[in-house]
């Protein structure tokens, strides 16, 4: 392997620690994040939601990045490839100890992400299930601000009354 494929590999390797660490604090800001939401801090919640988008922006020029690295050591390795190779692909051409500190690093980015995502889900059904409840409470408030029940007897939404329009004359 020549100089730059070496030093192609290396900021790979670069790249992959710090799309790890980037991955674990954008999760720490989204652990806050779920806190805030719990204390209803809007302060708070403004500020993660800043930061929260920093994160995401910065994977993504990561991710961008990392393509474009891909891209590069495949075609230094094998310059007739038509397309990049996958890390997994790509690391079967590189010498063993290289290759599997990339396929290690890539199983933890993976890891992390899969720690987020499952966070994420969680999160996503705890709020749609609140945003169901408030709807239940809502709809009961406005029954009972109306006079009508939430449920008829027959376990149904009870049929709005009709609002009649009626005049009378005060004069004498």
């Amino acid at each position: 392997m020549d100089d730059r494929t070496q030093r192609l590999v290396n900021e790979l390797e670069s790249l992959l620690i710090d799309m790890i660490e980037r991955q674990r604090l954008w999760l720490a800001v989204f652990e806050q994040k779920t806190t805030a939401l719990r204390s209803a801090d809007h302060n708070l919640m403004a500020a993660l939601s800043s930061q929260e988008n920093d994160h995401l922006q910065a994977m993504t020029e990561m991710e961008k990045r990392r393509l474009h690295l891909l891209a590069d050591i495949t075609q230094a390795l094998d310059p007739q490839a038509s397309e990049p190779l996958r890390l997994t692909a790509l690391a079967q051409l590189l010498p063993e100890t290289i290759s599997q500190r990339l396929l290690d690093l890539r199983a933890e980015l993976r890891t992390e992400i899969e720690r987020f995502r499952s966070r994420l889900t969680s999160a996503r059904q705890a709020s749609e299930s609140l945003l169901r409840h408030v709807n239940g409470v809502v709809t009961s408030v406005v029954a009972a601000a109306t006079g009508n029940n939430v449920y008829s007897r027959s376990g149904s939404l009870p049929q709005p009354a009709k609002a009649n329009l009626s005049t009378f004359s005060l004069s004498a």
